[in-house]
């Protein structure tokens, strides 16, 4: 590997290094701290779940949003989806996580969806990294 020791802290503050192998790839879990709010924000659920070859696609996501900000805020004002579906979050959270849609739920949540998509590769090609590669599995899972 690359990095021979890595300087860490152990839960008890201790300062100790560690030496990474590759075998800690098969238990290698990615922890990301979310805010998971009762008040209607954008939820960052867990991606250590995820097979590996999508582990840096939420990320990626998340990172092209923050860095479009702007043009994100604009779109969520004016985005036809609040004005169909309103923007009572706790209700949106339940309607949209059913198991079945109707047909109408379901075309307005791939666009948005789709949307959003749009304007995290456009906050990647702005920091000009070539990161847009990460999001390739969203773009599949919306056929685009």
């Amino acid at each position: 590997m690359a990095t021979p020791e890595i300087q860490a802290y152990a839960l008890n503050g201790d300062e100790i290094i560690i030496y990474p192998q590759e075998k800690d790839f098969g238990t290698h879990r990615s922890y990301q701290y979310q805010d998971l709010t009762t008040r209607g924000t954008v939820e960052f659920r867990s991606v250590c779940t995820q097979p590996l070859d999508r582990t840096f696609a939420s990320a990626a996501f998340h990172l092209g949003l923050l860095v479009n900000l702007d043009k994100l805020e604009a779109y969520l004002e004016a985005a036809l989806f609040f004005k169909e579906f309103g923007k009572n979050y706790k209700f949106l959270r339940r309607q949209f996580s059913k198991k079945k849609l109707t047909d109408e739920e379901e075309t307005a949540i791939i666009e948005i969806s789709k949307d959003l998509l749009l304007l995290a590769k456009e906050g990647l090609e702005m920091r000009n990294k070539q990161e847009m590669t990460y999001l390739q599995p969203l773009k599949e899972e919306l056929s685009l």
